[in-house]
């Protein structure tokens, strides 16, 4: 096999310009390698060895460049983690992800696109683990109240110093690219806006704009998720549980919360003292 490739590659630099380069460029209307990265840059069939060639060695490059950049974000994740602030340098991402600074700049522009990234990785969890988490529920109503309350069930577990250091980071990213932050955010507000629009068509909560509908609840849960995990008690007043959240929202849609979300009451002071008895009764038998 090597024997054949290189027995064609000197033929190949053998043949005169004119009955090989210029045989391609008559065929193809051009440089033939320039005409197969023109044809794959503009997503067109691959034609001939070139664009086969060309096809496998980009597949591989971009398989390359994607796991070297995910290095620096897992390096960038942990440091925010350990940190609960994005204060750590370049050149301690590079040491922390076993790479250079040189080459960090070749997979992204700034420190700031690195967080972005990180931010975008955290957002992607977030959407999978809510989606995960409304399969259970058959009833649109009750998905959207899940949708609501899920990801902001922060009693139930103990906030990561990167989610704080992420929200507040948010800020700055807001003030530098907006666009950036609305497109990594894209994806919960697609959620949010199929859960409405399928209460809609269900005819749970009245027509209205499932588009305007997701704004608002993605807007006030944005306000919620920064206070609990940024800025603390900020208003100085208590604070309204996930479920008072998605209370609000429904009705706001003409909807009430079901019933199954309805936190339960504590048993009266009979009642207690009933089950105790039992309890008692059943420890003595």
């Amino acid at each position: 096999m090597t024997e054949f490739v290189a027995a064609r590659s000197a033929s190949m630099n053998r043949m005169p310009r004119d009955s090989f380069a210029v045989a391609a460029e008559n065929s193809q209307g051009g440089n033939g390698t320039d005409v197969a990265l023109g044809r794959l840059a503009s997503g067109q069939a691959a034609a001939g060895w070139r664009s086969k060639v060309l096809s496998r060695s980009l597949q591989q490059a971009a398989h390359r460049s994607l796991e070297r950049g995910a290095v620096f974000v897992d390096a960038a994740w942990r440091l925010m983690d350990e940190r609960e602030n994005e204060g750590f340098t370049l050149q301690e991402v590079a040491d922390k992800a076993g790479q250079s600074v040189r080459t960090f700049y070749q997979h992204f522009a700034s420190k700031d696109d690195l967080v972005l990234a990180v931010f975008e990785e955290l957002v992607e969890q977030m959407v999978a683990r809510v989606r995960e988490s409304v399969e259970k529920y058959a009833d649109p109503t009750e998905r959207l109240a899940a949708i609501i309350i899920g990801a902001e069930k922060l009693d139930d577990r103990e906030v990561r110093p990167l989610e704080r250091a992420l929200t507040r980071f948010r800020l700055h990213l807001l003030q530098r690219s907006p666009q950036e932050v609305a497109r990594v955010q894209e994806p919960y507000q697609t959620l949010v806006r199929e859960a409405v629009q399928s209460a809609i068509d269900a005819r749970q909560i009245p027509e209205c704009d499932a588009g305007y509908a997701a704004y608002f609840i993605s807007s006030l849960k944005s306000d919620y998720y920064f206070e609990a995990f940024a800025m603390g008690d900020q208003l100085g007043s208590p604070k309204p549980s996930p479920i008072e959240l998605a209370r609000f929202c429904l009705r706001g849609l003409g909807a009430e919360l079901p019933a199954r979300f309805e936190p339960q009451r504590e048993p009266s002071r009979p009642e207690n003292q009933r089950r105790r008895h039992i309890q008692g009764r059943a420890q003595t038998a």
